[in-house]
């Protein structure tokens, strides 16, 4: 396949995924999009996720596999982007899975509106208790503009960041786009994918979305990012600032809405920290350094889009680390993780329950109606049987006595009609 075939690049930085590796691979392989190159980077990897993308390599000319000590993700990306020639470009993890449209979708759409950006939705998928979940926070098609499309941080100033979460896999982008904004992971080993997807969705001049879950995303993983965020404390913070210096030298700072987004973004990361040592790192980096910068303040009305935003922020400032970690909640992580995943559990729950109440009902009616039916023709064989009978009982009687029947006919003249 020459470059100038290749539509859609799909870079994917793998670390130590063997698990799942085979499975993601097939997932995107099997794409209805064929005309695309699987730019693979091996990050250093010590569980044969080498071997398996190297078999895979053999096997598929699409699939192109190259190595790096390990210096995480970001910088594999960066690597791979490197390496790439399509015409659009895709950040895909080695251990989630995606719909088998997702890359024909996302790439029809953003050629059509000739746009720099495509954002789709997506799914939870926790592991452990195979639940497939939709999370509105990879688009939220309440903030999208109705009758935009394509659409702009101009559209949209004070939503524009908080459409669509920070994750980078779910989102197409026009390599030209990329290259010409000089968009690139930092070198964090945390949130370097919050960075890249915040601004280039501040720096899109065009962005559509398809508004269909395509990708599932892997939730629970033992190892994954999510598990070790808590080894680099101060990366969320130093990510924000990053962001924000971008913009504002820029002159393009959406104030209401990077503020939402940042708060939401630092509350995420510190929840998600397993240890003391951790949550007291990035609590005074925020209180120090972050919220001063940044100018990260209390707000009157609905500045902030949840309520209790006022209060995480009033926390900060204000009190001290053992109360700050009294107000995010005496549960531990993995209790406050399965109460969200029961919610979310609940909520689909009762969708399926009212789908099947529905049905059930719909039933009950056709069995009624059944019944009715049924009823109506029980009353008339039995009134024809009654009828029938009648008649056998008079002219057995008829000829006991040797009598005539009721129109006056001998027995042997008799007919049952």
């Amino acid at each position: 396949m020459s470059a100038g075939n290749i539509k859609v690049s799909v870079i994917m930085p793998v670390y130590n995924t063997a698990q799942y590796l085979r499975t993601t691979l097939d997932s995107v392989l099997s794409q209805t999009l064929k005309d695309i190159e699987v730019i693979c980077v091996d990050d250093g990897s010590t569980d044969g996720s080498l071997d398996i993308l190297k078999s895979y390599g053999e096997k598929d000319p699409r699939v192109k596999v190259y190595t790096q000590e390990n210096n995480f993700a970001g910088a594999a990306r960066n690597a791979g982007f490197a390496e790439s020639i399509g015409d659009y470009v895709i950040f895909w993890d080695s251990d989630d899975l995606f719909h088998e449209t997702a890359l024909e979708k996302m790439y029809d759409t953003i050629v059509r509106d000739e746009a720099d950006v495509c954002v789709c939705g997506g799914c939870w998928y926790i592991e452990d208790r195979d639940w497939l979940l939709p999370c509105q926070g990879y688009l939220n098609m309440t903030r999208v503009p109705e009758e935009k499309r394509p659409f702009s941080r101009e559209d949209i100033p004070d939503t524009i960041l908080n459409f669509s979460g920070t994750s980078a896999w779910n989102k197409l982008y026009r390599r030209g786009f990329l290259e010409d904004e000089g968009l690139h992971f930092p070198p964090y080993r945390t949130y370097e994918d919050v960075c890249f997807s915040v601004l280039s969705i501040a720096l899109a001049q065009k962005i559509t979305v398809v508004d269909e879950e395509l990708f599932y995303y892997r939730r629970g993983r033992v190892g994954s990012l999510i598990y070790t965020i808590s080894q680099n404390p101060i990366d969320p913070g130093l990510c924000w600032m990053d962001i924000y210096s971008v913009l504002t030298d820029r002159g393009i700072m959406p104030k209401r809405s990077f503020d939402n987004m940042c708060v939401s973004s630092l509350a995420y990361a510190i929840r998600h920290y397993t240890d003391y040592r951790s949550m007291k790192q990035l609590f005074f980096f925020m209180k120090e350094t972050v919220f001063p910068v940044l100018w990260i303040r209390e707000q009157e009305g609905d500045y902030y889009f949840v309520e209790w935003y006022n209060e995480f922020i009033h926390r900060v400032w204000e009190s001290g680390i053992e109360d700050f970690i009294m107000f995010l909640g005496t549960l531990s992580f993995a209790e406050a993780t399965d109460m969200d995943y029961r919610r979310k559990r609940a909520v689909q729950d009762r969708d399926k329950y009212k789908e099947k109440w529905q049905n059930q009902r719909d039933r009950n009616n056709d069995l009624k109606e059944r019944n009715i039916d049924l009823r109506t023709r029980y009353l008339d064989l039995r009134d024809r049987y009654n009828g029938i009978l009648s008649v056998r009982i008079r002219k057995t009687w008829n000829r006991l006595i040797g009598g005539k029947n009721d129109e006056g006919e001998g027995d042997g003249d008799f007919e049952e009609s």
